[in-house]
């Protein structure tokens, strides 16, 4: 016998661009109101799922956000451009173990 227990009237549907904006915008208006925000809006989801989706796309933003200051960092640190530079910033000749004859 065959039991599944998975309600019938939720849904397990891919979340469409159009969801998601309106998953953003009925956040913005309701706040973490997950059950009035599936009534509402998505009646044939779990207000679970709702509430996963939206910390799903937080998270994801906030890396994204995390990644892009990373990189605008990068872009400012000094770039050396030869070992001559190098080797002048280090003065290696000072060390006895780098002594060249």
């Amino acid at each position: 016998m065959n039991h599944t227990y998975q309600r019938s009237d939720v849904s397990c549907v891919k979340w469409s661009r159009a969801d998601v904006q309106l998953l953003i915008e009925a956040h913005a208006y309701h706040g973490n109101n997950w059950i009035h925000i599936r009534q509402h809006y998505f009646p044939n989801r779990s207000p679970n799922q709702v509430k996963c989706k939206h910390n799903y796309l937080v998270r994801k933003s906030q890396q994204s956000d995390a990644v892009k200051e990373m990189e605008a960092n990068i872009s400012t640190w000094p770039q050396i451009r030869s070992g001559d530079e190098i080797s002048g910033l280090l003065n290696l000749s000072s060390y006895s173990f780098y002594q060249t004859e």
